[in-house]
């Protein structure tokens, strides 16, 4: 999806919503419709501003980078909890991989 520029206000495109029959609880349904609201209101909050690509990393430390294709917690035939264990304190990304005991980011479609 691009975001082109907002059009003139006499031009603006409806925003879409979702019908109280949307098949979303009130809370799921509140929270999409604000998210539209916000994708086709086609301004950006007053005084934010984009991210650069290193604040942005920044934000998710151990994602870029980090390599432990040795990591033992890889082995799927390790137990559950055991493998819960070696990750503790690990980036979220690798506790789940150990929750999953994958072996490598393909198995999830990730490739």
């Amino acid at each position: 999806m691009t975001l082109q520029s907002p059009l003139p206000p006499n031009l603006a495109q409806p925003v879409p919503f979702l019908p109280d029959s949307a098949p979303f609880s009130p809370e799921q349904r509140a929270w999409l419709n604000g998210f539209f609201a916000g994708i086709f209101s086609g301004t950006a909050a007053p005084g934010a501003t984009a991210l650069s690509a290193e604040a942005s990393a920044a934000l998710m430390p151990g994602t870029a980078a980090e390599e432990d294709d040795g990591a033992p917690w890889h082995d799927a035939a390790m137990p559950l909890a055991e493998r819960m264990k070696l990750a503790e304190g690990r980036p979220l990304s690798r506790r789940m991989m150990a929750a999953m005991a994958q072996q490598d980011c393909g198995q999830c479609g990730y490739v």
